[in-house]
């Protein structure tokens, strides 16, 4: 009861002395929440102006910034005051002291986002789109900025306690935007909040180092540095990685082959076809937010020079991926009857076993907020039919995999546009496929996989392409070859999770053949995996002719008949693309490689920062290389998926001559940590250390190289050193024995003297 007692008084005097504090939250709060709200009401759909992109960039910055601030002030003003000194004599603990200060700081803190987050609410209510549509995101933003916020303050908290100067307290707030770097390379959700809270923990505990045990106290400084090091040396890395990806050819070429037919002697006026892949920079798929603001907008211009016009490696970072993450489902907008018709956007998700296909037609809709999503028709979706109504009449679905939608044929027979009513998919529990037609009310289900077959993992196109694109141009006329869209095929594309690629018959809904697999795409040091996971991006288009061969498997109804599948895949790295084109039967003809032109000095820089990595971490990248999807390898903060070391996996050898050579590209930084554990090991002895401490010290170093050199310089002791007149070497003035031979202090013996000098009247 005394403890709660005494924490009370010292949050009320807290809170009297900083006061004063509250008048910047609140000013900050008047000056954003009217900003936020001009920003979202006159600010467009997917296209947000600079405007609205400087507020929000602004927000993260200015929070950080602020709190760190906060923290300095607080302290440095205990400091001039005396507060500091007047409660180290009272009967007061450390952490009733520590507790206060963070009750003011929290205080404040809230006080600024509290309102941004109320207004940002209320806005989202007035404008925001159906919950059917959108996840709720509100309390990932809010709690992820509230702890980046806390963790600057906490931050401040540490410089001002223990540094002497205030020029030497402002020296930490780089360290406060790190956080926001942090919040753009994680995103919002638990893999951000996770390391706030261990950052947190362990600033408190560093705070409270003089109270704590030793092994305690050196463990949270460790582990600080250890996290904002990493954090450091991933946008070197990101911004290295970036750069090697702008140099890729812009086409990849496949001259004639089987697959093609020709007119026979190619001309100018008849050439030779070819088979043209274009590696697409600005192609965003989906990101239509991302995509307008680099595009209309011109707002991530400034990226233009270190990534060369290539920014699709900004897709990939955590607030890309958060952005993406918000939408429930898979949407597309559709154009049924012209490009002067109105749009139909189109949503389906899966809610409790049954697929919910949602239709609103978006006709005379301005492009600003608020959407009018009134007039939408719902139909739900299960394995027995489909209904109107939410009822156990249609069945559910265990989980399934949406695919391809149908083309729908003119009056002549030919396809003409995408139907938005019929699609098929894949049920994972049943193995079996089905098709939707929901203008005729019926859904079929096709025979079930073998039991032990391989697993589907994408139907028809990827929902969310990369930014590679096929493209096949035949002579005029080429024997009726023409390129079509696999929607517009009689067969379908089912890519399985090894990477091969099945055949769809979209009327039998069964597999009926081979079309060839996804091509291992070529890498620094060998071939990459074909697995889909492992690729960042794949394409795949039909050829076909119009003049049938023979009525078989491979013929629908006379009409097509399939030639070949033309496949593309990009590295996980984003540096090579490889090419090829299978027959009829699934068999490769014709393959080539496109590599990233790689600069040497852009390599260099790359290596470097990986060098700088902790050994250890980098070490573990090898071993769990593939571990990671392919879009997630590119924020990995921790473990580095696409380091040389882990590259190492990608020869065509052994895996013990794979081990061999990451030792090898590990060297350097073998040798750069074995370099500074040895001088943490001589200065740890100079300083007098116990030899324990010698030896975790120096593992420690060796084990996680810079970050904990940088700990230890943080953490020695800081004391006098004076000549011993046993041993001849430095011993600490604060110990009575020298550390190095054990030898007492000889100091004589101070006898006042018997005279005195006075002054003569």
């Amino acid at each position: 009861m005394r403890t709660l007692r005494v924490l009370a008084v010292l949050t009320k005097r807290q809170l009297i002395d900083d006061g004063v504090y509250l008048v910047p939250a609140v000013v900050f709060s008047v000056v954003f929440v009217p900003a936020l709200i001009a920003a979202v009401l006159t600010g467009e759909l997917t296209a947000p102006s600079s405007y609205t992109v400087a507020v929000f960039v602004a927000l993260p910055i200015l929070i950080c910034l602020g709190s760190c601030a906060l923290g300095i002030a607080q302290t440095r003003a205990d400091r001039i005051n005396g507060v500091s000194g007047l409660l180290s004599t009272l009967p007061v603990a450390g952490w009733q002291v520590l507790c206060a200060r963070m009750a003011m700081g929290v205080l404040v803190i809230f006080i600024a986002l509290a309102p941004l987050a109320v207004a940002g609410a209320i806005l989202w209510q007035m404008v925001r789109p159906p919950l059917w549509l959108v996840r709720d995101w509100r309390a990932d933003v809010f709690l992820g900025m509230f702890l980046a916020a806390l963790v600057s303050y906490g931050l401040g908290l540490s410089a001002g306690t223990r540094a002497c100067t205030l020029l030497r307290a402002l020296a930490v707030m780089p360290l406060a935007l790190l956080l926001v770097l942090l919040v753009v390379a994680k995103g919002f959700g638990w893999p951000l909040l996770s390391i706030l809270l261990v950052v947190l923990v362990a600033l408190i505990l560093e705070s409270m180092r003089s109270r704590l045990p030793s092994c305690v106290a050196l463990g949270a400084t460790g582990l600080l540095t250890v996290i904002f090091a990493s954090l450091t040396l991933f946008w070197g890395r990101f911004l290295s990685d970036a750069a090697l990806t702008q140099f890729h050819p812009h086409m990849i070429e496949i001259g004639p082959c089987a697959l093609l037919p020709s007119n026979g002697r190619p001309s100018e006026d008849s050439p030779s076809p070819q088979v043209h892949v274009w590696w697409d920079n600005w192609r965003w798929g989906d990101d239509r937010l991302l995509s307008n603001l680099y595009h209309r907008r011109g707002v991530l211009n400034a990226f233009r020079l270190p990534f060369g016009g290539n920014v699709q490696v900004l897709r990939h970072l955590g607030v890309a991926e958060f952005i993406r993450s918000c939408q429930r489902g898979y949407c597309s907008i559709s154009n049924p009857s012209g490009l002067r018709a109105p749009l139909d956007y189109v949503h389906l998700s899966c809610v409790d076993g049954q697929l919910i296909y949602r239709h609103n037609d978006m006709r005379g809709l301005s492009p600003t907020f608020p959407w009018d999503w009134q007039q939408v028709t719902e139909r739900y979706i299960g394995p027995n039919g489909i209904s109107n109504a939410s009822t156990g009449d249609v069945g559910r679905f265990a989980s399934v995999l949406i695919g391809a939608s149908e083309f729908v044929q003119d009056e002549e027979g030919w396809p003409q546009r995408y139907d938005p009513n019929t699609f098929m998919l894949f049920e994972t529990e049943s193995r079996c496929f089905f098709s939707v037609d929901l203008e005729d009310g019926v859904v079929s289900r096709g025979p079930a996989l073998e039991p032990r077959s391989d697993e589907p993992v994408q139907v028809g196109a990827p929902l969310r392409p990369g930014f590679c694109r096929i493209d096949v141009h035949l002579p005029w006329p080429a024997r009726g070859a023409r390129v079509v869209d696999f929607a517009e095929s009689p067969y379908v594309p089912v890519v399985y999770r090894s990477g091969r690629i099945g055949l769809l018959d979209r009327d039998r809904l069964q597999i009926v053949g081979s079309a060839g697999a996804l091509p291992r795409p070529r890498t620094l040091f060998g071939w990459g995996s074909q697995k889909p996971a492992d690729l960042l991006a794949s394409e795949i288009a039909f050829v076909s002719v119009d003049a049938p061969r023979q009525n078989d498997a491979m013929t629908r109804r006379g009409r097509e008949e399939y030639l070949g599948a033309v496949v593309a895949s990009v590295s996980r790295q984003g540096t090579s693309m490889s090419v090829a084109v299978f027959d009829r039967q699934g068999k490769m003809i014709e393959s080539r490689q496109g590599k990233a032109g790689q600069r040497r000095e852009y390599l260099v820089s790359k290596y470097i920062f990986e060098s700088l990595h902790p050994p250890a971490l980098t070490l573990a990248s090898f071993f769990t290389a593939y571990s990671f999807e392919a879009g997630a390898t590119h924020r990995a903060m921790f473990l580095m998926p696409n380091s040389f070391v882990a590259l190492q996996r990608d020869r065509e050898t052994k895996s013990v001559f794979q081990f061999l050579a990451a030792l090898l590209f590990l060297l350097p930084a073998l040798v750069l940590s074995g370099f500074l554990s040895w001088r943490v090991v001589r200065d740890a002895a100079v300083m007098g250390l116990p030899r324990r401490a010698w030896r975790w010290w120096g593992l420690a170093t060796f084990a996680f190289g810079v970050p904990v050199y940088i700990a230890y310089r943080l953490t020695r002791p800081r004391v006098a050193l004076a000549l011993c007149c046993n041993c001849g070497r430095g011993r600490r003035v604060d110990r009575e024995v020298c550390h190095h031979c054990g030898g007492g202090w000889d100091v004589p013996v101070l006898a006042p003297p018997a005279w005195r000098v006075t002054s003569r009247l």
